[in-house]
């Protein structure tokens, strides 16, 4: 699955948001790092075999409110 750099950004600001709390100061996470986390939680989902497939995309929505499409 190949997804285009924007939409990875605009996920990965989504998922960082999700878990968005208040940071003590000097510990703002790194956004590369971030971003890459988020890619890896992709491809792992959209790795998935179809039925937990779904299932953690349906656990995506609901949390986060990001509607992911995996290449199947």
């Amino acid at each position: 699955m190949r997804i285009s750099p924007m939409t990875a950004f605009i996920l990965a600001c989504s998922l960082l948001l999700s878990g968005c709390g208040t940071a003590t100061p000097g510990t703002a996470p790194d956004p590369g790092k971030t971003t890459q986390k988020a890619l890896h939680k992709i491809d792992r989902i959209c790795a998935l075999p179809p039925a937990e497939r779904d299932a953690q995309l349906t656990k995506l929505k609901a949390q986060t409110g990001v509607v992911l499409v995996c290449d199947h």
